[in-house]
C-alpha cells in the first residue's frame, strides 16, 4: 500500500519548528526532573528511596534515547525541505533554459 502526502516546504519547515519547540521543553522540563531527583538524596534515605531513584536512572537512558531520536527527526524533516527546495530551484532553471517557441 503506498500513500503520497502533499506538504509544502514551508509547512515541513513549520512543523519541524514547532516540534522543536515542544522537544526543547520537553527537554528543560526532564532536566529539570533529573535535578530534582538527584537532590532527593539529601531528604530522602531509606530502600525505597533507593529504588525510587534506580527506576528513574533506568528510565532515564530511555527517555534520553527518545528525546534524541525524536529531534533526528527534526532534522530530517529540515533535510527533506532543504532537498524539495533545491530540486525545485533546479527544475525552475532547467524549464527556463529550454526553448520557448518548440510548441506552438
Amino acid at each position: 500500500m503506498s500513500m503520497i502526502v502533499k506538504v509544502t516546504t514551508e509547512e515541513l519547515k513549520k512543523a519541524s519548528g514547532e516540534i522543536k519547540t515542544q522537544l526543547d521543553k520537553v527537554r528543560a522540563e526532564f532536566s529539570e526532573i533529573e535535578n530534582v531527583m538527584s537532590k532527593t538524596s539529601v531528604y530522602w534515605q531509606s530502600e525505597a528511596a533507593d529504588v525510587h531513584r534506580n527506576r528513574f536512572n533506568d528510565k532515564k537512558e530511555d527517555i534520553s534515547e527518545a528525546i534524541a531520536r525524536l529531534n533526528e527527526q527534526i532534522e530530517d524533516l529540515e533535510k527533506m525541505a532543504g532537498i524539495y527546495e533545491a530540486a525545485e530551484r533546479t527544475n525552475i532553471s532547467a524549464a527556463a533554459s529550454l526553448p520557448s517557441d518548440v510548441i506552438s
